[in-house]
């Protein structure tokens, strides 16, 4: 068992597979994946410690919040800590006695036996069992849960209809957002690019070209592959929070907050996430840092605050070029398009949050070009738009974001959009000389409403050391 045992479910089934990795009293984790669908179980000696989805409906938050386990603030409360540390969900709420231990215990056990369920009536996917992964049995209770037993019990809901309807949508296992980095679609991607940006180049240029724009995808690909966590803040934005928090903390306190909030696009960002986390079904989605505080409420967004603005956790700086220019990019929008929201029928908070979150994909275009540069020039702009509705649909569904947020994220110029991806590429347009991307048409002189949020930009801008608009 030194190295990694992977393959696919249909040459090794999942009942066969968890009976052998119990006879073997093995410990690591085993993960089975269809299409975008995942789940992982940690094993310790042979024993089932842990199971988790990749599903919001998968997660032992959600499955708390339904059962009204923990109070939704305490619950918010430690799913704060948990994406700002990493520190395991279970250990948290134990630390902080949210929730007994032998009540934990039967929820996370009922969750595995319904997970494993699911799994065990997949006829298609992938499984790989990893045994160096450290498991961890935080509540030192090993789950009643057998191969045997859950297998009879997943078989025994199965009837023809459901497998054939199963099995067919297995058959598109393919359809996870990982198709679009595979070699034969990054190929694909190239020559797509390639037609549309016309250049001279030899045959040696072009296989260089090839080869670099290659392993700029698989560098993009890996990070967009690992585990979200919060994202960092800027040093501004944290220096400003930890005063706040340490001060009388009065009434206004939580709007001072929000303000610091809203001038820093990976602070608004980390609340959405937290705020949408555990939004399933028929529950919407929110879009704006008011609306996440009122969801999650007071005690839970300071936590959240302390959390994200940590000395211990990295920051980022003003100084610094990327973050820089996203800021820049980011605070223009926000502010142009909460100006311009009344004429174009869209609440002023909402575009606002939209202008100031929509060049979030360029973090993880530009990072992964760091990662594995691309040469300057026409070819290296036309592939960042290529990738970034791409990497804007993946991470809308990543951070759960709501519908309207998604469309602007994944804005690729189509005719007729919404209002609120119509608001914002207004809002691109007022200052152009701030944007990322494919450069805006600059807009139409407004007078003295235009020369008043020139104004504010400019003081934006100069509180936070972003310079000239």
């Amino acid at each position: 068992m030194g190295n990694h045992l992977s393959g696919r479910i249909e040459s090794f089934d999942v009942v066969d597979l968890i009976q052998w990795l119990e006879v073997r009293r093995v410990s690591g984790r085993l993960t089975l994946s269809r299409g975008e669908d995942r789940k992982t179980i940690d094993w310790k000696e042979g024993d089932i410690v842990y199971v988790a989805g990749r599903r919001p409906d998968d997660r032992l938050g959600y499955s708390l919040l339904r059962s009204q386990a923990i109070p939704v603030s305490g619950l918010y409360t430690a799913l704060a800590e948990h994406f700002a540390s990493g520190k395991k969900l279970t250990r948290i709420f134990l630390e902080h006695n949210l929730i007994a231990r032998d009540r934990l215990a039967a929820a996370i056990e009922s969750l595995a036996n319904r997970l494993l369920r699911e799994a065990i009536a997949w006829r298609g996917g992938r499984f790989e069992f990893d045994p160096e992964y450290q498991t961890e049995d935080v509540l030192q209770i090993h789950l009643k849960i057998k191969g045997q037993v859950v297998a009879f019990h997943a078989v025994k809901d199965l009837d023809d209809t459901a497998r054939t309807e199963r099995t067919r949508i297995e058959e598109k296992e393919g359809e996870s957002w990982e198709q679009r980095f595979r070699p034969e679609a990054l190929e694909e991607a190239f020559w797509d690019i390639r037609i549309r940006v016309v250049e001279d180049s030899d045959v040696a240029k072009e296989r260089d070209r090839f080869f670099l724009f290659c392993r700029f995808g698989n560098a993009l690909r890996t990070r967009l592959a690992t585990p979200l966590s919060f994202l960092s803040i800027f040093e501004d934005s944290a220096r400003y929070a930890g005063e706040l928090l340490q001060g009388a903390g009065g009434p206004d306190t939580d709007e001072k907050l929000l303000g610091l909030v809203n001038l820093d696009p990976f602070f608004t960002l980390n609340l959405l996430h937290l705020s949408n986390s555990l939004a399933v079904g028929g529950t919407r989605r929110v879009g704006t840092a008011r609306e996440a505080h009122r969801r999650i409420g007071s005690a839970a967004f300071r936590r959240f605050v302390e959390c994200v603005a940590s000395e211990d956790s990295r920051k980022l700086s003003s100084a610094d070029p990327v973050p820089r220019i996203l800021r820049r990019a980011a605070l223009a929008a926000a502010l142009s398009g909460a100006r311009l929201a009344p004429k174009l029928a869209v609440e002023p908070d909402e575009a606002y949050g939209a202008g100031l979150l929509h060049a979030i994909a360029y973090a993880d275009l530009l990072d992964a070009i760091q990662a594995a540069p691309l040469p300057s020039g026409a070819f290296r702009a036309a592939a960042l738009d290529y990738f970034r509705p791409i990497v804007g649909r993946i991470r809308s569904d990543s951070w759960r974001l709501p519908a309207g947020l998604a469309a602007v994220l994944t804005d690729a110029g189509q005719n007729n959009p919404p209002a609120l991806v119509a608001a914002v590429r207004q809002a691109r347009r007022v200052f152009p000389e701030c944007s990322i991307g494919p450069a805006p048409a600059r807009a139409r002189k407004g007078g003295e409403s235009r020369s008043e949020l020139r104004s504010e930009v400019r003081r934006i801008f100069a509180f936070l050391g972003l310079g000239d608009p």
